[in-house]
């Protein structure tokens, strides 16, 4: 019995054996033997998580140059709503992976070097910023003050270099957060014989009372404030209803060859006298609630004048 059972027992245990050797050998070849389609499906979904990835990783490394290509175009206020529109499509169609800019808080130490270096600049402001007004902003400065009537604050009056030009005004006020550039600009205004309440302020906080003044100036220093949102913020918040916000000041041109260069300075500026190149103050001012009556660019796209007005209650 026992002889006859054993072969028997054997060539089972033996066939057993070669069929899961048989099976383990042919698992590799599942894979190979899937469909075309299965495979494909699988090596793009293999290289789409790689793409991600890496995109996730090195995404930062270009976030601040690509920002700053990809800025929407402004030409005038006839490109207003085309620039609302670009930039909520550029938002829609972005991919999830890319990175979005985020605002850093500014600190107290960073208005405090903004403060020593227009303090150790106040002497040779004048001289430095003379040739770079005639080849950029001609005109500039007559042109903002002509837009000012009533009771009138410029936010960053610096050295006072807009005291002459003010004609219809009621009462001027002007704040800068350097007490040495300030000093130039009463020696500017005696000089001159025009009696203006220049004092140190932040344009960040600004002291006054809601709704105290009926145009808000703001000349060639919105690009150094640190925090240019809550300046716009708070030249809204002290307006008068139907008052009105006169701006002139470099900004983000609207050619990319020339934008690319500015983001390059920028690298520079920001970090020796805190100056932004790449700024779009107009999409700021609509955001706060303002209504612009005026904007038009000029030097390629690099210099913006803009009017906009409080709606009233």
């Amino acid at each position: 019995m026992s002889s006859t059972s054993s072969p028997g027992r054997t060539r089972a245990a033996a066939t057993t054996r070669a069929a899961q050797s048989s099976s383990s050998r042919c698992q590799p070849h599942a894979r190979r033997d899937r469909p075309a389609a299965d495979t494909a499906d699988h090596h793009h979904e293999t290289t789409h998580a790689a793409t991600v990835a890496f995109a996730s990783t090195t995404g930062n490394l270009f976030r601040a140059p690509l920002n700053a290509i990809w800025s929407p175009p402004q030409r005038g206020r006839c490109d207003i709503v085309h620039q609302r529109a670009w930039s909520m499509g550029h938002r829609a169609h972005s991919p999830a992976w890319w990175p979005v800019a985020k605002e850093a808080a500014v600190t107290d130490a960073q208005l405090d070097r903004t403060r020593r270096f227009w303090d150790q600049f106040a002497g040779r402001y004048d001289q430095r910023i003379e040739h770079t007004e005639r080849m950029l902003f001609p005109g500039g400065r007559e042109w903002a003050c002509a837009q000012a009537d009533g009771d009138v604050l410029e936010v960053a009056v610096g050295t006072g270099r807009n005291l002459p030009y003010y004609r219809r005004v009621q009462s001027l006020t002007g704040i800068d957060l350097s007490p040495g550039m300030l000093a130039v600009a009463r020696h500017r205004a005696l000089a001159l014989g025009i009696h203006a309440d220049l004092r140190t302020g932040n344009a960040e906080a600004l002291e006054f009372g809601d709704a105290t003044f009926d145009t808000v100036v703001c000349t060639i220093s919105l690009c150094n404030i640190p925090d240019d949102r809550a300046a716009i913020k708070e030249m809204y918040r002290v307006l008068k209803p139907g008052g009105r916000l006169v701006l002139l000041d470099h900004v983000a041109s609207d050619r990319t060859w020339l934008r690319v260069g500015q983001w390059l300075l920028e690298q520079v500026t920001r970090r020796t006298n805190g100056d932004y190149q790449t700024r779009r103050p107009l999409p700021l001012v609509e955001a706060q609630g303002f209504v612009v009556s005026h904007s038009e660019r000029s030097r390629l796209g690099w210099v913006e004048r803009l009017v906009a007005v409080k709606p009233a209650v």
